[in-house]
């Protein structure tokens, strides 16, 4: 399966950027790793495990998203508006 890139750079706190959805999946595993539950993960992990198999460009749009919100709640991120 391609790595497919997200619709957008994220740029995180630290200065690494996230160009794809391989980059997302290890931050993930990298920073994520011992989260128990959080509903704002699950969802942002669903949505790129679709965007990964179906390649569409609405779910990668979609699961892009969804990780700017996730990295945001978890103050990896600066202000949503800087990510646009």
């Amino acid at each position: 399966m391609p790595d497919r890139k997200l619709t957008q750079i994220i740029t995180l706190a630290d200065g690494a950027e996230l160009r794809t959805i391989g980059d997302a999946a290890a931050l993930i595993e990298e920073r994520f790793h011992g989260t128990v539950s959080w509903r704002a993960l699950e969802v942002a992990l669903v949505l790129l495990q679709r965007a990964a198999e179906t390649g569409n460009r609405d779910d990668v749009s979609r699961a892009t998203d969804a990780l700017v919100r996730t990295l945001h709640h978890s103050r990896m991120l600066g202000p949503l508006d800087e990510q646009c």
